[in-house]
């Protein structure tokens, strides 16, 4: 029998579904960060609002306590990126990434502001200082510059922080606590009471934990949500646990054996999503939640993401605080309905989001800043 096609709808409600996106969960929190493999977490506020959307009766203290007890930690790992994980998970995603941090530290680039023969010994030097504290990486490179005065003290820390693994320390992203543009680094030798071997672990127990949050999805998705490359050898080798579908293209989409695909037709909530959203960002083909022509509307001038909300399961506008109101602005004409169901969540959203009930207004997506009209 030849692979069954899935049509857009179908990703659509089955990659709402394993994002918890359709009902709110009452899993715990770590349970959840523990589903979705982490929240992508260089804005720092921004897993708070992705909770939300997907826990009954979250609370900004559930999360910042867990990372002042050490029980969520956030650190570089799927793309070289800031992620928020479960201290469990945290060593199995640094081994599972290792080679990603490996190729970015050792390319022509890199190579370049640092030779690679210095690396062995500016990780061991790194080592050592952070044994029993937590520093900026100013503060790292500085130290290194007494030993490595050819080199720049931000070239020093940018390869420490490319070959340690390495925790950011609270108060970054505890909700309520100013946001230093210095976060604070040290070793999970220090901060979990673990050691965390610098060395790239089998991509197996990665790609099955992707495809429980993220599946049915294709290589080329699994690449663009982890940034390592080329796991052709591992699906190959696990065919007895994997199942295959198309996509209305034709591209191949791998699968967990007996995980359901959702009906076309399942009802799909509003929700509110901040600019780095895994569901918005865990795949090369972004299409099953959000169209390549708003895809263009979200993006900003420097690199950001806008804030989105959904309706019918699609990202079909985007959002912000601005002049002490919440501001929405569609992609399209919704209907009324639509739009009351948005004010509906949007209201919702406000007093979580700012600690006050806020007016909801719409306005024009070219009025917002970095956009632009089509």
């Amino acid at each position: 029998m030849p692979p069954r096609t899935l049509t857009l709808r179908e990703l659509n409600r089955t990659h709402l579904h394993r994002q918890h996106l359709l009902e709110r969960s009452q899993m715990s929190v770590g349970d959840m960060l523990s589903t979705l493999v982490g929240l992508q977490a260089q804005e720092v506020k921004d897993p708070y609002l992705g909770l939300w959307s997907r826990l009954e009766s979250f609370a900004h203290e559930d999360l910042a306590n867990m990372l002042l007890d050490h029980t969520a930690v956030r650190g570089t790992l799927m793309r070289g990126t800031i992620h928020l994980v479960t201290a469990e998970d945290y060593p199995f995603l640094f081994q599972s990434t290792y080679s990603l941090h490996v190729r970015g530290v050792n390319s022509a680039a890199s190579a370049h502001w640092m030779p690679r023969e210095h690396h062995a010994a500016i990780a061991a030097k790194s080592h050592e200082l952070l044994s029993d504290q937590s520093l900026t990486s100013l503060q790292i490179g500085e130290a290194l510059h007494a030993d490595w005065p050819d080199f720049a003290p931000s070239s020093l820390a940018r390869v420490v922080r490319f070959l340690l693994p390495l925790i950011q320390t609270p108060p970054r992203g505890v909700w309520g606590t100013k946001i230093s543009s210095r976060p604070s680094w040290t070793l999970p030798d220090q901060w979990l009471g673990i050691d965390v071997p610098r060395e790239q672990a089998t991509a197996y127990e990665m790609i099955r934990r992707y495809l429980r949050a993220f599946g049915p999805a294709s290589q080329a998705d699994m690449i663009a949500w982890s940034g390592v490359t080329n796991p052709k050898t591992s699906l190959a080798e696990m065919t007895d646990e994997l199942t295959t579908y198309l996509k209305e293209d034709g591209d191949i989409l791998y699968d967990t054996v007996g995980l359901e695909i959702l009906s076309e037709d399942t009802a799909a909530p509003i929700r509110f999503m901040p600019g780095f959203d895994n569901a918005l960002l865990g795949f090369k083909d972004r299409r099953r939640i959000i169209s390549d022509e708003a895809r263009a509307l979200i993006g900003t001038p420097n690199g950001m993401f806008a804030s989105t909300f959904t309706v019918d399961g699609f990202v079909a506008g985007i959002w912000r605080i601005h002049d002490e109101a919440l501001e929405l602005a569609a992609f399209s004409k919704l209907s009324k309905r639509q739009q009351q169901e948005v004010e509906r969540e949007a209201k919702r959203l406000a007093p979580f989001w700012t600690g006050e009930q806020l007016p909801v207004r719409w306005t024009e997506v070219w009025k917002l800043p970095g956009k632009h009209p089509r």
